[in-house]
């Protein structure tokens, strides 16, 4: 059970890093899938032919929050994409070194009670 219960917060953890991913991916110019399809979520939603080198900030507005442009250059995301999967991995990495500590703790609490 607490095995279980550290794959869910490690999930939950993992889901909450990689969101600002997924919404960007999901709000992407390149609208030729169906709405309620997956494909919606993938790098192949970020753009067509003709927006090469930029992506749309979704939710942004140029006179709400004072931008020049709402768009963001691809190599730039690309960089935020690859910090955002070092802080996953950094993530799952200290998460599994905490599990490997528990797990001895809990091996020589249960040898001296039995």
């Amino acid at each position: 059970f607490k095995f279980l219960k550290w794959c869910t917060w490690l999930m939950i953890v993992l889901s909450c890093i990689h969101l600002p991913v997924l919404i960007i991916n999901m709000f992407g110019a390149s609208m030729q899938y169906e709405s309620s399809n997956a494909a919606l979520t993938t790098f192949g939603n970020l753009g067509g032919a003709k927006d090469i080198t930029t992506v749309r900030i979704p939710g942004c507005s140029k006179e709400e929050y004072r931008f020049d442009d709402c768009t963001i250059k691809k190599d730039v995301l690309a960089v935020f994409y690859a910090f955002v999967d070092v802080a996953g991995t950094l993530v799952v990495i200290v998460a599994w070194l905490w599990l490997k500590k528990f797990q001895k703790g809990e091996v020589r609490n249960l040898n001296r009670s039995t």
